[in-house]
């Protein structure tokens, strides 16, 4: 028999199958950061629909590193944060949706927000400190499996393709299996 092609590393951005045994394996470029970011500011008006856990927080820990460095020039970090502030919400919401809650709480933070502005300075911190730690443990919680009312489940789209890739895979692997065979013609 052949050998596996286990060893053999593609260079595409979705996960490949192994054309001998069929089994699925994640490449150097799956799951790739820039891919997340980039998806974050194509959907930054985008309030519908659903967000999963992994792409929330893959955006929100690279947008803590793209503030950190931009911390040097605080210019650019006010214009930074001002520009990612409409787009940040849509994607609370978007992840509370995914969770199965109404994008109303996110209303929490601007009202928190509005406090802050006015003299009422420690209820407005106390306000904000609650709010921010409900909504920070919203968006751990696991998607709700399944269409929900805000739209269908961004991991079902994601196993159901894994499905098509395996189905295609163990097609191609019982080809090769059972070529045809011209001696018989």
């Amino acid at each position: 028999m052949g050998r596996c092609c286990h060893s053999i590393i593609y260079q595409t951005p979705y996960p490949m199958f192994v054309r001998h045994c069929g089994e699925l394996f994640k490449t150097v470029s799956d799951g790739f950061v820039m891919n997340e970011y980039i998806d974050f500011w194509k959907n930054g008006f985008n309030f519908s629909g659903r967000c999963r856990r992994r792409d929330y927080w893959v955006f929100t820990l690279v947008n803590i590193i793209v503030m950190c460095v931009m911390a040097v020039v605080p210019p650019v970090l006010f214009i930074y944060g001002c520009l990612t502030v409409i787009p940040l919400l849509a994607l609370i919401v978007r992840r509370l949706h995914d969770v199965g809650y109404s994008g109303g709480w996110v209303g929490l933070l601007v009202v928190s927000g509005g406090m802050l502005a006015t003299d009422a300075v420690i209820i407005g911190l106390l306000f904000t400190a609650i709010s921010a730690f409900v909504l920070f443990v919203f968006t751990f919680l696991d998607s709700e499996k399944g269409t929900n009312r805000y739209g269908a489940d961004p991991k079902a789209r994601d196993r159901a393709r894994v499905k098509r890739r395996q189905a295609r895979a163990q097609r191609s692997k019982t080809s090769e299996r059972n070529p045809i065979d011209l001696a018989r013609y």
